[in-house]
């Protein structure tokens, strides 16, 4: 306790266990989604498009796991092994469109547009 009375020492601990449990008390009560600004909550267009990259990316990755298939199309299920949780679908009710291989995918509503 080098130069730090008692007293002192006990009411550094009752700040300490005070902060401690406000800590605590913030984590249970405020939701998840609020302190990271909603994460699933994300406009049906932004999810589309984000969609429509990993649909590109996953076509990116057949085509270089399956060179002797070079200018063939590969469907959704082909690609569904590539995509955590499987093929994706259009929050708005879009229907996906994978086109030749060096072709990014489409959305059937015309704003949801990979760029």
């Amino acid at each position: 306790m080098d130069g730090m009375s008692p007293a002192r020492f006990m009411k550094l601990w009752e700040w300490l266990i005070v902060v401690v449990g406000l800590f605590t008390l913030w984590a249970i009560v405020v939701p998840r989604n609020f302190v990271r600004g909603g994460g699933r909550h994300q406009p049906p267009m932004t999810v589309c498009i984000n969609n429509l990259r990993q649909i590109y990316g996953a076509m990116e990755q057949w085509g270089l796991e399956h060179p002797d298939y070079a200018g063939r199309t590969p469907g959704s299920n082909d690609l569904a092994i590539y995509i955590h949780g499987g093929f994706p679908k259009c929050p708005a009710g879009g229907v996906y469109t994978i086109r030749a291989p060096n072709e990014p995918p489409r959305c059937s509503i015309t704003n949801h547009v990979l760029r």
